[in-house]
């Protein structure tokens, strides 16, 4: 776990964070820094029995949805709109059936529940998509969210939620064909997964050939060489995280025909790092 974190402004300084009780805002920092690098938290007992009110703080945290709560465990719901973490940084899931029940939405906000274009933290997280799960007697698991009052969120006809996506046009479609082809075969995952991911990423036409670009620039990338590629993200993960609108850090080095680098080869690096059009501007 890394021992820093970040908060966004969007939220701590939101009317809905200010309208918290003061002893709910310090907690909700406080379990910022106590959270996993996916903002899961196993031991808030210990930080809000250390709290005046704490127990009645975590209460009104989870009620006005700041923290979701699955049994023992919570979770942030903002966490990746704060924070952020390298690939290589990143440790295993410790609660992998959880991370299955928790959704990522385009904004990057988690939620409890599915939504129109987002896919689950396990699926981000490990490129497969999960087994459905079945709802015994049509009662929720863990997650305490309950739409409109009702619990049948299930059987609420879901593929008429993602029927329009899967149809936004034969361009998108192939477009995506495209990059899918061209990602490394080992890390692509859970196509479908993939697929609404790059949805949401190439809702800009523009962003489209400069994605594909991208695309090849880190796979010609230090961080995706090194090690057999092993720091190579899943295709949903890197499409979500924004990772596509970015330069890589270090391009690796290729050899000429006598195996030194060569005035082509330079020449190409050169160009490749003073083009800004992968920043989006």
């Amino acid at each position: 776990m890394a021992g820093r974190r970040c908060f966004s402004s969007k939220i701590t300084e939101s009317d809905d964070f200010f309208s918290l009780p003061t002893d709910a805002q310090a907690l909700y920092l406080h379990l910022n820094m106590l959270s996993d690098d996916d903002g899961f938290i196993n031991n808030a007992a210990s930080a809000y029995s250390r709290i005046k009110n704490g127990a009645s703080a975590m209460a009104k945290l989870v009620e006005k949805r700041f923290i979701l709560k699955f049994r023992t465990v919570y979770v942030i719901k903002h966490w990746r709109i704060s924070n952020s973490l390298k690939n290589d940084r990143i440790k295993p899931l410790m609660y992998p059936e959880i991370a299955k029940k928790v959704w990522i939405k385009p904004n990057k906000a988690y939620t409890d529940h599915n939504c129109p274009g987002g896919i689950t933290l396990y699926e981000a997280r490990t490129g497969l998509k999960p087994e459905p799960e079945a709802v015994p007697n049509g009662f929720q698991t863990d997650s305490e969210w309950i739409p409109n009052g009702f619990p049948t969120e299930e059987k609420r006809t879901e593929q008429k939620r993602t029927e329009e996506n899967r149809t936004q046009g034969v361009g998108v479609a192939e477009s995506f064909e495209a990059v899918w082809a061209e990602y490394p075969e080992d890390r692509k995952g859970n196509k479908d997964s993939a697929y609404q991911a790059y949805i949401q990423a190439a809702q800009n036409p523009e962003a489209v050939p400069v994605l594909l670009e991208s695309l090849r620039l880190w796979k010609s990338s230090e961080q995706w060489t090194k090690e057999g590629g092993r720091f190579i993200p899943y295709l949903a993960n890197w499409l979500m995280r924004g990772t596509w609108n970015t330069k890589p850090e270090k391009m690796a080095m290729p050899k000429g025909a006598s195996g030194e680098l060569g005035e082509a080869e330079l020449d190409a690096i050169r160009r490749v790092l003073a083009d800004d059009s992968l920043c989006g501007g």
